[in-house]
């Protein structure tokens, strides 16, 4: 009985030795602030993108765009994150393309100036 049960034990600690381990891909980490005033948005990157700062103006609500490590609507794809926006009246909706571990964004803005910060973790108000 005694060999039995240590005959089980190495094959259980030699089953789990011979399994290849699956490692998550990294999610990049990014930060940078956006300051929606009416049809406007004005981003300031804090860290994990190509850009300093940048700017998006919709001629009428809602609009459209997207934004990635590269810019926006940049050409070439996007080697960290990419987020897709969608901008209203009183919030600003975002989606996630690559690089983040969300999926969905909405943060509500009830004020015309709406200051909040977006990381690969999710949204914050400032």
């Amino acid at each position: 009985m005694k060999y039995l049960i240590g005959i089980t034990a190495l094959f259980i600690l030699a089953g789990t030795g011979c399994k290849p381990q699956e490692q998550a891909a990294a999610t990049p980490e990014f930060e940078f602030t956006v300051q929606k005033t009416a049809n406007a948005l004005s981003f300031k990157s804090v860290k994990g993108a190509d850009w300093k700062e940048l700017s998006y103006s919709c001629k009428e609500l809602p609009c459209e765009f997207a934004l990635d490590n590269s810019g926006l609507n940049a050409k070439t794809p996007a080697s960290g994150f990419a987020i897709s926006f969608k901008l209203f009246a009183h919030e600003v909706d975002m989606t996630s393309v690559n690089g983040t571990t969300w999926d969905n964004l909405i943060y509500a803005c009830e004020d015309e100036k709406c200051p909040f910060r977006v990381t690969d973790k999710g949204v914050f108000g400032i």
